[in-house]
């Protein structure tokens, strides 16, 4: 009789104890979670904001939203909701409000400065011959470069953290750091840079971005130079090309390899004319070729170019002419 008795009033204990426990924890505002979507919000962006708790059914709790003080939504079990950043990049502050059954009620905010980041790259040491209109492409193995341009918000006393294939870049990171620079191993098709922006002076996250660096074969063309007009970039030469009598010079173009300096040690330039070794001449992408008086016919010419400080960065172009 006194074991059950004794039963039955630590069975009432341990419920009232927990009630009691369970109650008093709804009145931090750490048992409330708020999360946005995307978490670090831009200018002019849909924003999606969720609380969830594992004290309380949120299904069964009058749920206020409040946006920079107002309150904008009212619901039962409403635990989700929607607005948009505008464009001028002001501080916003979205509030939740949660009220029990029993009149408990726990608030939660979060402020954000709605920043966009621009994501650029560039192949800084990939060779492009003058006047050439587009953009240093990435080949494999090369240095690429990604640029962090922040728009909207506090442009100033920002700090990076860059990651590169979700591995965090400290080295690179930091105060001010809005760019990183990088050597693509051979192994790499792709790239994932990513990079996520705070205030140095709050520590509030103002933003994130992300680009995925894709990596192409680079390529060589030749091109005639001619004495009067120079060289000649609107025609790259085809199979059958001819030779004058008086001589041709050709220009060979590495499209997108590196180093962008042609005079560099790290590159080897080998000539063939009709498979036999040529002299190589300065500067080393342009061969002079002269037929032999009264003759006539084809040749071969072949250029190999690489990079001897790479694993696998070469290439090879054959050109046939007629003379």
């Amino acid at each position: 009789m006194v074991t059950k008795r004794f039963i039955i009033l630590f069975s009432i204990f341990f419920c009232v104890f927990f009630s009691l426990r369970a109650s008093a924890q709804l009145l931090q505002g750490n048992d409330l979670s708020l999360t946005l979507d995307p978490q670090y919000p831009g200018i002019n962006t849909s924003v999606n904001a969720s609380i969830s708790s594992y004290v309380v059914d949120l299904n069964k709790t009058n749920i206020s939203w409040i946006l920079n003080g107002k309150t904008v939504s009212i619901g039962v079990g409403k635990k989700d909701f929607t607005f948009t950043t505008d464009n001028t990049g002001a501080t916003l502050t979205i509030g939740v409000s949660v009220e029990t059954a029993d009149g408990t009620v726990v608030n939660k905010e979060v402020t954000i400065i709605p920043t966009g980041v621009d994501m650029l790259w560039e192949a800084p040491d990939s060779y492009v011959p003058p006047f050439y209109k587009g953009k240093a492409l990435l080949v494999g193995e090369a240095v690429a470069k990604v640029v962090a341009i922040p728009t909207g918000g506090d442009k100033g006393g920002i700090i990076y953290a860059w990651k590169q294939d979700d591995s965090l870049q400290a080295d690179s990171s930091g105060y001010g750091k809005n760019s990183y620079l990088f050597k693509n191993s051979y192994l790499e098709k792709e790239n994932v840079v990513e990079v996520t922006l705070s205030s140095l002076i709050t520590g509030n996250n103002l933003g994130a971005g992300t680009i995925t660096l894709t990596y192409i074969q680079p390529k060589i063309n030749f091109y005639e130079k001619n004495p009067t007009l120079g060289t000649k970039w609107e025609n790259a030469l085809t199979d059958g090309f001819t030779i004058n009598n008086t001589g041709e010079t050709l220009v060979a173009e590495p499209y997108f390899f590196f180093p962008k300096d042609l005079t560099s040690n790290a590159l080897n330039f080998q000539w063939l004319l009709n498979n036999s070794p040529v002299t190589t001449p300065t500067p080393q992408n342009k061969l002079s070729v002269k037929p032999e008086a009264g003759t006539s016919g084809q040749a071969l010419i072949n250029l190999s170019l690489e990079n001897v400080n790479t694993l696998f960065l070469n290439l090879t172009k054959t050109l046939n002419v007629n003379f």
